[in-house]
């Protein structure tokens, strides 16, 4: 009787179990009544003993009975035993499945925090409606911001207080139509970290409405993405860059252009002036020496550009920094204390050395000016040393081993305004006649035009520090320093071995040209003057020519170097110099054809290329 409700209830449990309550349960109902069906017979039998009325047949079929129920009462109970031995195992199958549930969950949310850890996100929840206070957030703001989770949803004024003040009106204006008309929204803004510092983050929101369609809450999804941010700025300024550079690289090839004409013939009236007419001399003079220092703005604008021809070697650049010294001392002053300290190693570059002491001496002087109002000491330090630069420490420069060269002061410093436009032309802080704006800018321009560049880390009253990276030469091959370039030098036996002869002028611009024919005439050379290319070629198909003298950067599909190698492959013999103010290929041309005459050039700049790599005149006297 005690386990019949026991067997009820556990059949009962395995009701709907792969079948196996549908046959034990009616069953069980048939056997419920056994126990005391048996307790009946067991006293029918005592009765009919004591009564001494019941026969042998009716005592064995009492017997029977009595054994018969007895045997069903124990099947019940080894069933019964059965299914709570089976029950047992089945219940902690299922808190093993549970636990293995519970397991699963908390390592998606142990992934989740991972992802967006690693992503630099953080979730949150905030109110729709009054001042959006946050109602839950994320524990990644914590590494991301430095901002404490707890403290952010007691504060109401979080976000008001914390994004950007030029942000926020369009912060609260895209929060406010959500909730009016939206289901979800995206937005950029700058954020303010718990160490004052912005980060730019995106945030996306969802917002969710109650069952009367009310709005009931914002969650959102906040992605620091301050490092693409900045990488998408500094992208912007090299295109920036590269398209000043174009601009100014073009106005300096015709500024060149013209002022090689106006040089030139300067030079031509020279000659020509009477001797005791001071006057018109010192007239002619200033005209000169105008014309020469727009020839130097020019320069710089090629510099710039990074268009500027270079006569690039191979040099120690400590060694180029040590004979410098004397010369940066006497620029600044007496009051500027200027130490150096040079990397005990060579760090061997190839670089323009000329370039090199005008990009130097430019950044001492900007040093010196820095600090002419500096009441601390005045100390300007010159610091080199080597690098190894990989993919993942640099997004402009080619992995690999540069030489560093630092100029550091103790100036006034920039503020972050000045600081990210520094480097672009025409840019100064110098009052009216005092700069150009084209310093900086050149150093740069140097800086990338022989494979490396330059940086600027300035703190308003804790001075500056401008480094420039050079790619080094760390081969067993290479050059030893002073090395001059194959381009400066392949054609130099070749005109030396030859007396000079004809010479066919070659410039798309028509008065220099003239000019050019004018000054080879006077030096005892027959000069032919032509206006193109494909008139060029006409002209050696149907004459002979000793030298061809051309101009590099010329209209049309063919250049000055093209010109020059068609010209040789047609007559070997022919010796090449060439002229350019706008020298765009040239260092993206290992070997050129000829050595080079940069823009403007005067006559005693012409003479001396063709002395040096002709030796002689027509008429045998010294050219």
């Amino acid at each position: 009787l005690l386990i019949t409700p026991v067997a009820w209830h556990a059949l009962q449990r395995l009701q709907g179990r792969d079948g196996l309550g549908d046959w034990l349960i009616p069953f069980a109902l048939s056997t419920i009544a056994l126990g005391p069906l048996l307790y009946m017979v067991h006293e029918a039998a005592e009765l009919a003993k004591f009564n001494q009325q019941a026969t042998d047949e009716v005592y064995a079929l009492y017997d029977f009975l009595q054994n018969g129920i007895s045997l069903a009462l124990l099947i019940i109970f080894v069933l019964t035993g059965v299914t709570l031995v089976f029950l047992a195992r089945q219940h902690s199958n299922t808190l093993q499945e549970q636990e293995r549930s519970l397991a699963v969950i908390k390592n998606k949310d142990d992934f989740i925090d991972k992802a967006l850890l690693a992503s630099r996100s953080v979730a949150y929840t905030c109110r729709a409606t009054g001042d959006f206070g946050t109602i839950y957030v994320h524990e990644n703001i914590r590494a991301i911001s430095g901002h404490i989770p707890e403290e952010i949803i007691v504060r109401s004024d979080f976000w008001e207080s914390n994004v950007h003040p030029v942000d926020f009106q369009a912060f609260l204006s895209r929060f406010s139509s959500l909730v009016e008309v939206g289901i979800s929204s995206h937005t950029q803004y700058r954020l303010r970290a718990a160490d004052d510092r912005y980060l730019w983050v995106s945030d996306h929101w969802t917002l969710e409405r109650d069952g009367e369609g009310q709005p009931l809450r914002i969650s959102g999804i906040m992605t620091d993405i301050s490092e693409r941010m900045s990488i998408e700025e500094q992208l912007r300024d090299s295109q920036k860059m590269e398209a000043i550079g174009q601009l100014t690289g073009g106005l300096a090839h015709d500024f060149n252009n013209l002022l090689g004409i106006v040089v030139g013939n300067l030079d031509q009236i020279g000659e020509c002036l009477p001797q005791g007419d001071v006057k018109i001399r010192r007239h002619h003079q200033i005209a000169l020496d105008a014309a020469l220092r727009g020839a130097e703005v020019t320069h710089s604008l090629l510099a710039v550009a990074r268009r500027q021809p270079m006569e690039v070697r191979s040099y120690d650049l400590n060694a180029q920094i040590r004979d410098m010294l004397p010369l940066l001392r006497a620029s600044s002053g007496s009051s500027v204390t200027l130490d150096s300290s040079l990397d005990s190693d060579k760090l061997i570059a190839r670089l323009d050395a000329g370039g090199l002491t005008q990009v130097v001496l430019n950044l001492v002087i900007n040093a010196c000016d820095a600090m002419r109002n500096v009441t601390s000491e005045k100390k300007l330090t010159l610091h080199t040393y080597k690098t190894l630069l990989s993919e993942q420490g640099n997004r402009e420069l080619t992995p690999g081993y540069y030489g560093v060269l630092e100029v550091r002061d103790t100036g006034a410093g920039m503020s972050e305004s000045v600081h990210r436009q520094a480097f672009e032309p025409f840019f100064t802080t110098k009052e009216r006649g005092h700069g150009t704006g084209l310093g900086l800018a050149m150093v740069y321009g140097y800086a990338t035009q022989l494979g490396g560049t330059a940086t600027i880390d300035s703190t308003p009253g804790a001075g500056t520090t401008v480094r420039i990276f050079l790619p080094l030469q760390l081969s067993a091959a290479m050059a030893s320093p002073g090395d001059t370039l194959p381009a400066q030098s392949t054609t130099s036996d070749a005109l030396a071995s030859k007396p000079s002869g004809r010479v066919l002028v070659v410039d798309d611009e028509q008065a220099l040209c003239e000019l050019a024919c004018d000054w080879l005439e006077s030096l005892g050379y027959q000069p032919t003057g032509v206006h193109s290319p494909a008139a060029a070629l006409e002209r050696l198909a149907a004459e002979r020519f000793d030298i061809l003298f051309t101009d590099i950067v010329m209209p049309g599909s063919m250049d000055g170097i093209a010109l020059a190698r068609e010209a040789l492959a047609r007559h070997p013999y022919l010796r090449i110099v060439l002229t350019s103010g706008y020298a765009q290929s040239l260092t993206d041309t290992p070997d050129l054809p000829g050595p080079l005459v940069n823009k403007p050039y005067r006559k005693d700049d012409l003479k001396k290329v063709l002395q040096a790599n002709a030796g002689t005149g027509l008429n045998g006297s010294t050219a």
